[in-house]
């Protein structure tokens, strides 16, 4: 099911880059897939933060609503995968001292959830930079104060890079993650005004294509691991394309047909159980694929693509939409 209520083009956005990110951790992916995937690290994950952002709305909510929200919605379902996820490890049967206390520390300390299922780390993330995101807002809205905001937390990101800090739950990833959903809330905040420039259009082709060639030509680095190669151009470039692919879709709202756009919809509605469930589904298809013996890495990737999401659409979201609701924050 699709909730109807639900803004079209950012489900369609959502659900694009959710399935190009699953497909990234399909591994071994042949020549002709892995230049999409590539940019996974560098445009498809910070855009879900600006998204965020862009979506983020403080007006007649207090933050005890929101953090109630953000619990039910993020916090707990980070919990419940990764506690599933560690009594579906086979590993943790043959080897409990070690895989217990190894997925313990992976999901309670270090915020990256159980070992298979690490997609959780941008649950938690994005719990803890809503949170702050929001906190920032309630303070202030003003672009000249947020901007000048942006640019302490990008120094910050940077420090935290080349001093290689760690911090639990990933709050040294937070600095990066309010660069983007700040930078999301302030583009839903103008672009009426981007609307009046003339040839707008054509002032978005440019950045986007900038953005793309100048991410080609430099490596920027790894958000998820904090490194920044390119300074800074590791924010500009997501920024940039982010924003446009943000113009355009945004746009192209009115020609979304319902039923083209279903499957893309279906994907952001159950992205929390996606998000979760389908490294553990790959590992068990690869360890199942190892076994027939077929090389031919186009033939893995199609058969992989198939049972990983056929698998999600038919069995694992019917389940936990069904029986387990309440752990993904939604009612009966």
């Amino acid at each position: 099911m699709v909730d109807k209520n639900r803004i079209c083009w950012i489900d369609v956005l959502k659900g694009l880059l959710l399935v190009l990110i699953c497909i990234g951790h399909f591994g071994n992916l042949p020549c002709w897939v892995a230049p999409i995937i590539h940019p996974t690290g560098m445009f498809y994950v910070p855009i879900f933060f600006m998204l965020s952002g862009y979506l983020l709305s403080v007006d007649g909510r207090t933050f005890q609503n929101f953090l109630h929200r953000k619990v039910q919605t993020l916090l707990i379902p980070y919990l419940f995968f990764s506690v599933v996820f560690i009594v579906l490890d086979w590993n943790t049967w043959l080897q409990p001292a070690t895989y217990i206390q190894d997925n313990l520390y992976r999901f309670a300390v270090l915020g990256t959830g159980a070992i298979k299922a690490s997609p959780l780390w941008f649950v938690i993330v994005l719990f803890v930079g809503d949170l702050f995101c929001f906190a920032v807002l309630r303070c202030t809205r003003h672009m000249e104060i947020l901007l000048p905001i942006i640019c302490v937390l990008s120094a910050c990101a940077y420090a935290f890079c080349a001093y290689d800090v760690h911090l639990p739950w990933l709050f040294h990833l937070l600095p990066s993650v309010l660069i983007l959903m700040l930078s999301g809330y302030l583009l839903r905040s103008i672009q009426t005004k981007l609307k009046r420039i003339k040839h707008a259009d054509i002032l978005m082709v440019i950045i986007v294509s900038g953005g793309v060639i100048l991410a080609n030509a430099y490596t920027l680095g790894d958000m998820h691991l904090n490194k920044i190669s390119n300074y800074p151009l590791f924010y500009i470039c997501p920024l940039s394309v982010g924003s446009g692919i943000i113009w355009f879709v945004r746009k192209t709202e009115k020609f979304c047909g319902e039923h083209v756009t279903y499957p893309l919809r279906w994907v952001a509605t159950n992205g929390i159980v996606i998000l979760a469930c389908h490294v553990y589904i790959a590992i068990v298809f690869d360890a199942m694929w190892a076994k027939i013996g077929i090389g031919n890495d186009s033939l893995r990737f199609i058969a992989m693509f198939f049972v990983v999401f056929l698998t999600l659409c038919f069995v694992v979201v019917p389940v936990v939409n069904k029986y387990f609701y309440w752990f993904i924050g939604r009612k009966r």
